[in-house]
C-alpha cells in the first residue's frame, strides 16, 4: 500500500486540494495567455502572427479546414 496509516491521509488530502485549487486560480484567466502562428505569404516570407487566447479556437479550426482542404488538393494530383 502507498499509506501504512490512515492519519497520513488526513496531510495529503488537504495538500492535494489546496494545490488543485491553486492551479485552477492561476490558468482560469484565459486572456493571459497569448498564442503565435508563424504565416509564410505568396513570396516565402515568414511573419508571426499573435493571437489571442479568446480567439485560439476560431483560428485553430480555419487552420485545420486548410490543412484539410491542402490534403485533398494533393490527394487529387496522385489519383
Amino acid at each position: 500500500m502507498l499509506f501504512t496509516k490512515i492519519a497520513d491521509m488526513y496531510y495529503v488530502i488537504p495538500a492535494l486540494l489546496s494545490f488543485t485549487i491553486l492551479i485552477i486560480l492561476r490558468f482560469q484567466d484565459s486572456a493571459e495567455f497569448d498564442y503565435y502562428v508563424l504565416v509564410r505569404d505568396c513570396y516565402q516570407k515568414e511573419i508571426i502572427v499573435k493571437i489571442k487566447g479568446k480567439d485560439k479556437n476560431y483560428m485553430s479550426k480555419q487552420i485545420e479546414e486548410y490543412v484539410n482542404i491542402q490534403f485533398e488538393r494533393i490527394t487529387k494530383k496522385t489519383a
